[in-house]
């Protein structure tokens, strides 16, 4: 979709009645351009005619408006900022949305690694987790993983992330059924393996849910609250070929970036 025009913002309603011309009915007004109109507004026409002000008000309403992050104002067009969305990532929690919003970062990590990665969503009240977004390396060997299908939080790197920071009565509510011949089944060796997890900040895991499959995790928190993974998935034979390091830190960077763009910033009770 091309950017819109100030032109085309004449079909909106007049949503914003008696009080249109305070400084909040005018920063209603901008808000509701810039979601309108995501892809951009370009400013064709007089900006300040469609804010009810004029050229100089409405300059500083973009700037503090830019200065808040509710909008953005690059090259002469004005977009959503990231406050607008951090806020639309609480009101509508919906795990689509999560993986919409998440989908670029996760798609920049894979061009940057080569590898595939995956998304996982944690449901804090269901303890349950699934993958929403996985998107394949161009590395060779790719392991196809479904979405939307309940992985077990126990086996393999990207549920191990997740269990190593919930609360300990989540792990001992588990049923620790096989997956594979390398899956822990031990409450006390998966123990040890999630306090290692939470110390060092990362989880892995050999084959436990895909056979063949090296996995490397990583957790990221919604105003810290677990809320999900991202996770690596190769093949065991590269594994001694990876640059763990870098990956890691790759990793890490992109969990960061979710983290930034879902949190308001709210500690956790």
């Amino acid at each position: 979709m091309e950017s819109g025009s100030v032109e085309r913002i004449q079909r909106l309603p007049d949503v914003i009645e008696p009080d249109s011309k305070s400084t909040v009915g005018r920063l209603e007004r901008l808000l509701l351009l810039a979601c309108a109109f995501p892809q951009g507004v370009k400013n064709s026409v007089d900006l300040h005619d469609q804010l009810l002000c004029n050229a100089a008000t409405a300059k500083r309403l973009i700037e503090s408006g830019s200065q808040a992050g509710v909008v953005r104002w690059v090259a002469g067009t004005l977009y959503p900022g990231p406050k607008l969305y951090q806020w639309a990532a609480r009101i509508t929690a919906a795990d689509r949305d999560l993986a919409d919003m998440t989908h670029r970062i996760v798609s920049s990590l894979v061009q940057e690694t080569g590898e595939t990665i995956a998304l996982l969503s944690y449901d804090e009240a269901t303890g349950t987790a699934e993958f929403l977004d996985v998107i394949q390396g161009w590395r060779p060997i790719q392991y196809k993983l479904q979405v939307n299908v309940e992985v077990p939080l126990y086996a393999g790197a990207a549920g191990k992330a997740v269990l190593a920071n919930c609360d300990s009565q989540v792990a001992e509510s588990l049923d620790l059924v096989r997956v594979t011949d390398a899956t822990i089944t031990s409450r006390e060796l998966l123990k040890a393996d999630l306090e290692a997890i939470r110390a060092r900040g990362w989880a892995t895991g050999e084959g436990e849910r895909v056979l063949g499959a090296f996995g490397l995790a990583v957790p990221f928190f919604v105003d810290g609250r677990i809320r999900g993974s991202i996770s690596a998935t190769i093949p065991q034979y590269r594994k001694s070929e990876l640059d763990l390091p870098l990956l890691l830190t790759r990793m890490r960077e992109a969990t960061t970036r979710i983290e930034r763009l879902l949190s308001l910033g709210v500690k956790a009770a």
